[in-house]
């Protein structure tokens, strides 16, 4: 299990006050995560192409990868803090290798009982978002990738694959799974059910959104 390496060489990342990205580089292998993972602004997480990194069931409920950054006070935020907009992370680039929602092959049943993934990714009040020649999937996840309230969207060249009904959580009605979207985008505003992000008293749209090369 991996993640504590994850989070320490990202944050390394995140601290590079030098020009450009950042280059966290994930060479070949099967990696296991127990936890979420937080990239900082300014990162190009970089997978070679045999790399792949697996969602333990521990972590089925919990995001495998999420903006994240410190605040004013010198805490990490990555759920709870309060943003405007689209200010959390910037210029993020993840490319290569694989992000396996961890799914039994074949079963698409939650590990742990009657309940759903939780999405692959998520990104809220950022900008500059580029996700590319990579995989993601396996995983009854209804969305793998979920942005709320994001400037700046581009998605190439990217496989995703084995998005599972789960026939405890749904029933077997497919009606009920409405919804199910692999990139998923939002708006944020203060009476928005639907959205993960934190409530704000301001509207704030996906824009610039390019999404091309897909499978």
């Amino acid at each position: 299990v991996v993640r504590d390496a994850f989070m320490e060489a990202l944050k390394a990342a995140g601290n590079d006050s030098g020009d450009g990205l950042a280059e966290v580089f994930v060479p070949d292998g099967t990696y296991y995560i127990d936890d979420w993972v937080g990239i900082y602004s300014n990162t190009w997480l970089h997978l070679s192409e045999k790399a792949k990194i697996i969602r333990m069931d521990g972590c089925h409920d919990k995001v495998m990868l999420s903006g994240i950054h410190t605040d004013s006070n010198g805490c990490v935020c990555y759920w709870n803090c309060k943003h405007y907009g689209y200010t959390q992370v910037e210029n993020i680039v993840i490319s290569g290798g694989e992000w396996d929602g961890g799914i039994g092959e074949g079963t698409f049943t939650y590990p742990g009982g009657e309940d759903i993934s939780n999405c692959l990714m998520s990104f809220r009040h950022a900008a500059n978002i580029t996700i590319c020649d990579t995989k993601i999937g396996n995983s009854d996840a209804r969305h793998f990738i979920s942005f709320d309230g994001v400037n700046g969207i581009t998605i190439k060249r990217t496989e995703f694959h084995d998005q599972g009904l789960n026939q405890e959580y749904y029933g077997h009605n497919p009606e009920d799974w409405n919804g199910a979207e692999v990139v998923h985008t939002d708006f944020i505003f203060k009476e928005h059910q639907w959205s993960d992000a934190f409530p704000t008293d301001e509207d704030l749209a996906c824009c610039n959104v390019w999404i091309e090369g897909c499978v």
